[in-house]
């Protein structure tokens, strides 16, 4: 809805004029003033084919993991919302990235079964659990990012004008946008994430680092398997 409301503006004007003279009431929205969001490069095909390319990206995520900028000596509440909602924003960014990159470990150490030793299944059963559990203990920390970038928000008026016209009539102009229904939740949570943010961050970026050892690992483990097959199909 608040997508929605930015990028379009609405204008009714009833079909049944009024008189000269009299009022005409007219609707228009206003969008959030923020600017469009910048879409990445598109990735080449099979750039995550394989586990090693994957837990790379793994290992790029957790060194460009965003951090919270200082508060400054003097913050204003609009600042310091300001501040906590562009954290959370690029944080939720990393962590969207890192569950796309886990659904691509099953393509990508895929093999029919008859292809894979039972020592080699087992492993690729701790693989998959390992990296489950990782995604699982970034929930507590998603919820109050949600919290704060998409707030529960109801259509309201935010401004009404009276235009008059050159024939002398005048047309009553309301002005709608969205608004949250209870902005003082979204300021405790704007706090809460501020408050947690150092915490939080050294949570996710233990389970990325975890998650690559993970993948290491498995690489590691399927190249010594004793069938002698490894993973040479899947161009490690």
């Amino acid at each position: 809805l608040r997508k929605l409301l930015h990028f379009i503006h609405i204008s009714y004007t009833p079909s049944a004029m009024a008189e000269d003279g009299q009022r005409k009431d007219t609707m228009t929205t206003a969008g959030t003033g923020s600017p469009p969001t910048v879409e990445p490069q598109p990735l080449a095909e099979n750039t995550f084919s394989t586990l090693l390319s994957i837990k790379s990206r793994v290992q790029e995520l957790a060194s460009k993991l965003p951090l919270l900028t200082p508060r400054p000596p003097v913050e204003s509440q609009e600042e310091e919302m300001h501040r906590a909602r562009d954290y959370a924003e690029k944080m939720k960014s990393s962590l969207e990235e890192f569950d796309a990159l886990v659904g691509c470990v099953g393509p990508a150490t895929y093999r029919w079964n008859s292809d894979r030793s039972g020592r080699a299944q087992q492993g690729l059963g701790t693989l998959c659990d390992e990296l489950y559990a990782c995604q699982n203990n970034f929930g507590s920390a998603t919820a109050r990012l949600d919290a704060l970038i998409h707030p529960v928000v109801d259509v309201v008026r935010l401004s009404a004008s009276i235009k008059t016209d050159t024939d002398g009539s005048q047309s009553k102009i309301y002005q709608y946008g969205p608004a949250p229904v209870d902005p003082e939740s979204t300021i405790r949570s704007a706090r809460t994430v501020l408050r947690t943010a150092h915490v939080s961050r050294q949570v996710v970026l233990l389970n990325y680092k975890k998650a690559a050892k993970v993948m290491e690992d498995y690489i590691e483990s399927d190249k010594n398997d004793e069938s002698g097959r490894g993973m040479g199909s899947l161009a490690y």
